[in-house]
């Protein structure tokens, strides 16, 4: 009889809890958000899948527990955001606002994933290459007995640029170089309809835009190949621009290793030599001059 009456009583107190189904599943959809927090903690991934499932989650379920038709709309507007591409954000929304058109040049945050196969490409490394004896540069380690075999040349050569691209964005930051004052935006994508550009580094200046590239090249051929894809990026942005009615100039600028023996400007592309040891652009000065002439000249 006793245990009845207890039965009864805890089934009135749950009633009391989950008045409504909303409110049920918000409960549900929070320990699923806690579920999916824990597995990141225990294993994080270099990619954003998980980050977005946790953040869906999330919404999900304080879009149930505030029950309100308005929170439900902006609820379905966040997760969208969260899982499909901008491009189709950008244009839901120039049709719900009656826009005649939308814009087809879109920037937006790289993911790290986006960054390490740039890098990738860039070093020339195709994945196969890749030993599997680590996760990825800014993973976790596999078991300790990796540290007893060989390092593979080409994990060496990412790690060698990275800590290049780090040294370079960190002295960027710290206002070195020939740019003067500036907004800097670092590791950005640059999309359209049909292709997706990966920038190292943007620098806004009140008149002037520049396109920046990081290559930790070891040959003057590697610099050869890449200034089309400089010169790209570069035109790429100046469309972006000018569909927003932004008529500044931009200018494509790549820096390269100290020890490349290379002209200030190849092929109207302005070469910048950092010196690593140093933590300073070997050829600032003259970078410097060459700026101030092209603008004049403008």
């Amino acid at each position: 009889m006793e245990k009845s009456i207890a039965d009864s009583g805890m089934v009135e107190s749950m009633g009391k809890w989950f008045t409504t189904g909303e409110s049920l599943l918000a409960m549900i959809f929070a320990l699923a958000a806690l579920i999916v927090t824990l597995r990141i903690i225990d294993r994080p991934r270099r990619d954003s899948l998980s980050v977005k499932l946790l953040g869906s989650l999330m919404v999900i379920s304080l879009t149930f527990g505030a029950n309100h038709p308005i929170i439900y709309g902006l609820g379905i507007f966040i997760i969208a955001t969260l899982i499909t591409e901008l491009h189709f954000i950008e244009k839901l929304g120039a049709l719900i606002w009656r826009r005649k058109e939308h814009h087809q040049y879109l920037l937006q945050k790289a993911t790290a994933e986006e960054v390490e196969n740039k890098r990738k490409k860039e070093l020339k490394i195709k994945e196969e290459e890749m030993r599997d004896e680590t996760q990825s540069l800014y993973g976790q380690h596999e078991p300790w007995d990796v540290y007893n075999k060989p390092q593979d040349p080409n994990r060496l050569l990412m790690e060698e640029a990275h800590k290049f691209h780090v040294a370079v964005h960190r002295a960027l930051q710290s206002g070195k170089g020939p740019f003067g004052t500036h907004e800097l935006k670092e590791e950005i994508t640059l999309s359209d309809r049909f292709s997706q550009l990966t920038l190292d580094v943007l620098i806004i200046s009140p008149y002037h835009h520049y396109v920046i590239e990081i290559r930790y090249f070891r040959f003057r051929d590697d610099l050869k190949q890449a200034l089309p894809e400089v010169e790209q990026m570069a035109l790429a942005y100046r469309n972006y621009l000018i569909e927003r009615h932004n008529r500044n100039n931009v200018t494509p600028v790549l820096i390269v290793p100290r020890h490349l023996n290379v002209r200030n400007v190849f092929l109207g592309t302005l070469i910048l030599r950092y010196d690593q040891e140093a933590d300073q652009f070997h050829n600032e000065d003259r970078a410097i001059k060459i700026l101030e002439a092209w603008q004049k000249a403008q």
